[in-house]
């Protein structure tokens, strides 16, 4: 049962082109005022233009982000060690946010189960919703975009192991954003 005393936090979490942000979005304008949207790669991209202007050129290893291409033609992005010690102050600063009164909807890369448990740990209303869709659909997204390195989703993908521990999956190829809205919305009214 949701706690009307404390705040929500709801984490959007699976691979690159699922929709994340975009129902991020949507979430954050039906929940209104209040309601803070967190784009993790906004936040990390106070690492400056390594990670702001990355792109499939960005092949040499560095301390914050860059592109491998793997032995099958596809490519694997490699977070460098600023951009995991960034990251890792996701969750204190969303608890923070929380704490001061706000919800907060996050857009994470989240992948493992172990970080997917500290949220959930966190004293706080908490919904985790794994979105995905077909990896044709994923791939045709990222290439629509025309910003994300080609089948990289196929290798983040790999290191997901959180989803079953997700209160809510979406297949957002067969729903839309607005349908997916009120999945999360009824989830939090049911809770």
């Amino acid at each position: 049962m949701t706690n009307e005393n404390k705040q929500q936090l709801i984490i959007l979490t699976g691979t690159s082109s699922t929709g994340k942000t975009s129902l991020g979005k949507v979430l954050q304008r039906k929940m209104g005022d209040g309601t803070l949207f967190f784009e993790s790669d906004a936040y990390l991209s106070m690492l400056g233009d390594k990670f702001s202007h990355f792109s499939i050129n960005s092949t040499e290893p560095n301390e914050v982000l860059y592109v491998k291409q793997l032995p099958d033609q596809s490519y694997e992005v490699v977070s460098g060690e600023l951009c995991h010690r960034l990251d890792a102050t996701v969750i204190k600063a969303v608890e923070m946010l929380l704490a001061s009164g706000f919800n907060v909807v996050l857009d994470s890369l989240m992948s493992d189960q172990t970080t997917l448990q500290h949220y959930k740990d966190l004293p706080y209303n908490i919904l985790s919703v794994y979105l995905f869709a077909d990896s044709e659909l994923i791939a045709k997204r990222e290439i629509d975009r025309g910003d994300r390195i080609p089948n990289s989703s196929q290798n983040w993908l790999k290191r997901f192991t959180c989803q079953n521990e997700c209160d809510l999956l979406i297949d957002t190829g067969k729903i839309s954003i607005e349908a997916a809205c009120d999945l999360v919305l009824n989830k939090i009214i049911k809770s």
